[in-house]
Parts: C-alpha cells; sequence; structure tokens
C-alpha cells in the first residue's frame, strides 16, 4: 500500500490510497495492473455515483487501440484490422497522451482548433456534467468568460465534425473538459500506442 497524488481539472488535489499488483478482467480482455486506486466514489462524484462499483481509466488499456462509445456507454477494444476499417470512414484528430498521477493516470487530451492555435481538452467520459472551459481559453470558443450559468456552445475538432452541448466556464488547471454531453455525438478511436486519435459522428 502507498499513495498517488493527483488534481482534478478544477484544481482539488487528491491524495489516494494504492494497492499495487493488481489483476483485472474486462469481459475478455485480462491484464495485470502495476497499481490501481482505492476512492471513495460517493464523495468524489456525488450521490449518482451509488450505482457505479468502480472506474476504469485509459490506463487499463495502455498500448493498445480503443473506441469510446459513450452514447451506447461501450468501450470496443480494436485491433489493426478493425482500425483500417475505422481509418477509411474517420476524421484523424489531434491528440496527444497525458501521463498524470506520477504516471499511474493515463488521460487523452483532443486538441481543438481556435483562431490562436490548438486547445487541449480532455476526454472525459466520466463527466456526465456540461463539459469545462477554463476562463482564459473562454473567448476563444465564443464562450462569456464572465457568465457562471450553463451556456451552449459546439466543438469543431475538425471541418466536417461538430458537437453541441452546454459549457462551464471555471478556472481550470487545463485548457478544458470535454463532457459526455459532447462526447455522446461521436464514436472517438484512440491509438493508445501511437498517439493517434480518430473521430466518427455516432449514428445516435
Amino acid at each position: 500500500m502507498g499513495k498517488v497524488t493527483g488534481f482534478r481539472a478544477i484544481g482539488e488535489r487528491l491524495d489516494l490510497s494504492r494497492c499495487n499488483t493488481t489483476s483485472v478482467t474486462v469481459g475478455a480482455f485480462r491484464v495485470s495492473m502495476p497499481q490501481v486506486v482505492v476512492i471513495d466514489l460517493e464523495k468524489f462524484m456525488g450521490p449518482s455515483a451509488r450505482k457505479f462499483g468502480g472506474i476504469l481509466g485509459l490506463d487499463l488499456f495502455a498500448g493498445q487501440i480503443v473506441t469510446l462509445d459513450v452514447a451506447d456507454n461501450r468501450v470496443v477494444l480494436e485491433d489493426h484490422r478493425s482500425l483500417a476499417e475505422i481509418r477509411r470512414a474517420a476524421t484523424e484528430v489531434p491528440i496527444r497522451l497525458v501521463r498524470a498521477a506520477e504516471g499511474a493516470a493515463l488521460t487523452v487530451d483532443l486538441g481543438v482548433p481556435t483562431r490562436q492555435g490548438l486547445l487541449w481538452m480532455e476526454i472525459d467520459t466520466g463527466n456526465y456534467g456540461p463539459s469545462l472551459i477554463d476562463r482564459k481559453a473562454a473567448a476563444l470558443v465564443s464562450l462569456d468568460a464572465n457568465r457562471t450559468a450553463r451556456q451552449d456552445w459546439r466543438v469543431r475538432p475538425r471541418p466536417g465534425l461538430e458537437a453541441s452541448g452546454s459549457a462551464v466556464v471555471r478556472d481550470l488547471i487545463l485548457d478544458g473538459d470535454l463532457g459526455r454531453d459532447v462526447l455522446r455525438h461521436w464514436l472517438v478511436t484512440l491509438d493508445l500506442a501511437t498517439g493517434q486519435g480518430w473521430i466518427r459522428q455516432s449514428e445516435q
């Protein structure tokens, strides 16, 4: 046992207990994890977390190719054959792999173009509320930096790819956080070995 320290997008520090070397099985997929953390989900996410038994992070699939199908609540494990099919129908988008929490966590940021270059938005399937935008970046995505209530917005990572949803402007420690309200419009395929990403519009 030991401790892992990380930070939420709003800057809140999290000190979590950890367990070392644990096997995790999801369907037919089995992997040995060097460490997992112990977390009080209800304290972290509120009363809605009572329906969850735990959280799986992308670090579980490090080195793999996965598709996030938020609308259908699925993570699809791809291979190079299925990826070839996806690439014929999808649009490649800029992503970067982020190793936070002392390298224990793996998250992915999506590059969203603005007139001043890319904003890097964390892909957060665990965000069931509005997307979050840092106050300093708000104007770059046509949001009012001084407004505290939810605002409607549109995300366009590439021409022809668009999703709408609601967003809240806050002081963050990153450019932004894309929640399920936006992600449900897309099928997001991530190569967690090469750091490449593709998006298709969801049919739902």
